[in-house]
């Protein structure tokens, strides 16, 4: 993490509106959703073939734990975004995931994710 990236510079960016979630996404992981912290909205994360709509919550390392908590099923095996086993269709919103490898050429471009290794942005719904 950049040395000048703190919470507070962090809150700042969210209140000025910042639309540069590539960028603070990844920062922004370590402190959890700034978003819920500055009073705004929880994220909601739709599961459409389930009919779920869930609040995140920080205490989730991904997506798929949140489904699991749920009682969603989505296949997986390992769990670190390598094999590609959980991949899911994201029909909108952003999702930061700390590896790719498992997915397969193509797949970003059509917004399939890794829910192992995914962790929402913006509200996000999933075809799962």
């Amino acid at each position: 993490m950049r040395p000048e990236w703190t919470v507070s510079f962090l809150k700042e960016k969210v209140r000025e509106g910042s639309k540069d979630w590539q960028e603070l996404s990844m920062e922004s992981q370590e402190f959890g959703n700034l978003e819920s912290q500055l009073g705004g909205e929880a994220l909601k994360v739709e599961f459409r073939k389930s009919g779920k709509v869930v609040e995140w919550q920080d205490r989730y390392e991904s997506i798929l734990e949140l489904a699991e908590d749920e009682g969603i099923q989505i296949p997986f095996e390992c769990r670190q975004g390598f094999c590609g086993e959980c991949k899911v269709k994201m029909i909108s919103g952003e999702v930061s995931m700390e590896e790719t490898q498992g997915l397969e050429n193509g797949d970003e471009t059509d917004n399939v994710i890794l829910p192992c290794v995914a962790i929402p942005i913006t509200d996000v719904i999933l075809e799962s």
